[in-house]
């Protein structure tokens, strides 16, 4: 009786399969026990390897559920904004965004009370062409640009926090004598950069740049929001190493993509420009949800009030972070992490 009673609470799909087990013994006789006796064999097989398939769902799914460091039972505010950064987090390795996440933005803003945002290291030149190509318009309501230098708000920009003429002389004179480092920085219309490359003429073209001069010869450029140092990502230790080396006073310096260091003043960051911008609004950065992968991004995943590290990131940024999406920015992360965590968005008012 007790083997019977424990049948009931097998999966419906087993007691069908026991019951063609006990039909076909029934029927045919001793023939039957010989085909039950290894259909049996077979079915416990199946019914263990369901459990561990079970197992490995239940496992997934309250990763996804709760993200790789939050507990179950967490309280956060709900968000009124939400900040993305772009390459490695809303743009696909390809550099073009996901049409998936942008369509599902655009839902959100209809049926929940939020601001959406990007908060790029980018330049304004590159991330404003980039929402025009993709129909993105609607969508964003403010860019956060340039590490937090540019904060765009529709049609105007405030700036501050440029790096001044002679912080940046020190910085190209520092790194141009190594000849796998490329110095490079923006002004109005114009790219600086110490040499050419594959990655220099891609800057260009994302910033719809045509002139490029020579920091080292042409010494009368203005300010900038960063400077960048281009290198093959097989050079990533050399690099490291050649910044310890050579620290510069009134800058900070970070990875901001594989190929990528960047300097920025220390005065900004992506974060303090949400705040500023939410300020404004009576919120503060507990009402913010944000979305990054890269050192830059650290700021705003630790002082925000839901911070979310992508699954490519790596895992120095994943730990700085309150939740990690279980799917890479390749994968549509945001669309799959916002899909189950609406819950954690302000809703409309009625």
């Amino acid at each position: 009786m007790l083997f019977i009673s424990s049948i009931r609470c097998w999966p419906k799909a087993l007691r069908i399969r026991l019951s063609i087990i006990y039909g076909c013994w029934a029927v045919k006789g001793n023939r039957g026990k010989d085909i039950a006796a290894a259909s049996t064999v077979y079915t416990a097989t199946a019914a263990q390897n369901i459990l561990n398939v079970s197992a490995v769902q239940k496992a997934r799914q309250h990763t996804d559920t709760f993200g790789t460091k939050n507990l179950p039972g967490a309280v956060h505010n709900k968000a009124y904004y939400i900040f993305c950064d772009l390459d490695g987090t809303l743009l696909y390795s390809n550099k073009e965004p996901s049409r998936k996440t942008i369509n599902y933005l655009r839902h959100l803003k209809e049926h929940f009370a939020v601001t959406i945002g990007i908060a790029s290291g980018r330049a304004p030149s590159s991330i404003l062409p980039l929402m025009k190509r993709f129909e993105m318009e609607d969508v964003i309501d403010i860019v956060i640009a340039n590490n937090g230098v540019d904060t765009i708000d529709i049609h105007t920009g405030s700036h501050h926090g440029l790096i001044q003429p002679e912080t940046i002389a020190e910085i190209v004179n520092c790194f141009h004598p190594c000849p796998q480092i490329i110095t490079a920085f923006h002004n109005p219309d114009i790219l600086y950069a110490t040499g050419s490359s594959g990655r220099v003429d891609s800057i260009m073209k994302m910033n719809d740049l045509h002139l490029i001069f020579d920091p080292v010869k042409d010494t009368s450029y203005q300010g900038a929001p960063r400077v960048m140092l281009l290198f093959d990502p097989a050079y990533r230790t050399m690099v490291e190493e050649a910044v310890k080396q050579h620290p510069i006073q009134g800058v900070k310096g970070y990875f901001a993509e594989p190929d990528i260091y960047e300097f920025s003043s220390c005065h900004i960051s992506k974060h303090k420009a949400i705040e500023a911008y939410v300020q404004q609004f009576k919120h503060t950065l507990r009402d913010v949800m944000v979305f990054g992968d890269s050192e830059n991004d650290i700021g705003m995943l630790k002082g925000c009030g839901i911070g979310v590290a992508m699954r490519n990131a790596e895992q120095t940024i994943q730990d700085c972070a309150d939740w990690v999406s279980v799917y890479t920015n390749d994968e549509d992360g945001i669309y799959e992490f916002l899909c189950r965590h609406e819950y954690l968005l302000r809703e409309k008012e009625n």
